[in-house]
């Protein structure tokens, strides 16, 4: 159990990825890319497709079927400082912006907080601190150029509330500044053979996305014309 353990976490093993469709218009950016063969054999699919919607707001939706149910799916979201959980979501800052997360499916998903002193890297039970001297020689580095280090000593894990071999993964983001107080307004919509989520901009135009469930990948994005 502890090696089986260890061998499913993370689980990316090679770099032979897909992409499955591309389109951008004014309104929003749509892609799709099949990852499946990145897991080495551990998944029947690993499927994401990211929407851009102008200018500030992005969906992202995961296809994802382990090969065993008992092998925990997680989402991340590693962020630079502390997040701030709120119920179904968080809100991070850095540097004047904000950024808001909201976890639509799944229905039953767990967050976690994980991160600060001697949680930054963790995985499988411990931490994995960066190596000393390149550690030492990136921090140099930031000082010398004025920024960084930015490598994340933060992150939100979404964990299905139940083990099952298939998941599907929908979360709606919110770029923003820090006088900024909430995301924006996102509804669930599910039918017979689709996910996706109504947002409510802040104009009061709506955008639309819908994704396939199951069979090709595809989603349909329309959004309200000004």
């Amino acid at each position: 159990p502890d090696h089986d353990r260890q061998r499913c976490d993370g689980g990316m093993s090679g770099k032979s990825s897909t992409l499955v469709d591309f389109r951008t218009t004014e309104a929003y950016t749509y892609v799709s890319v099949d990852l499946t063969k990145v897991y080495g054999g551990k998944c029947d699919e690993n499927v994401r497709q990211f929407v851009h919607v102008q200018p500030d707001f992005f969906v992202v939706y995961d296809r994802v079927g382990a090969k065993e149910a008992e092998w925990t799916k997680r989402w991340l979201l590693h962020t630079q400082n502390e997040p701030v959980a709120d119920g179904r979501g968080f809100r991070a800052d850095s540097r004047g912006g904000r950024l808001f997360c909201e976890t639509l499916l799944p229905e039953d998903a767990k967050l976690e907080k994980i991160g600060g002193p001697g949680r930054e890297f963790w995985s499988g039970g411990r931490n994995w601190p960066l190596e000393e001297s390149w550690e030492q020689a990136r921090r140099a580095e930031c000082a010398r150029i004025g920024r960084g280090p930015y490598w994340g000593e933060w992150r939100i894990e979404v964990v299905p509330g139940a083990a099952r071999k298939e998941d599907r993964f929908l979360h709606v983001l919110t770029a923003a500044s820090t006088n900024c107080a909430h995301g924006v307004a996102a509804r669930l919509i599910r039918t017979a053979e689709r996910d996706g989520v109504v947002l409510t901009l802040p104009d009061g135009r709506e955008a639309r996305v819908e994704f396939n469930r199951t069979g090709p990948v595809a989603a349909e994005v329309t959004v309200g014309e000004r």
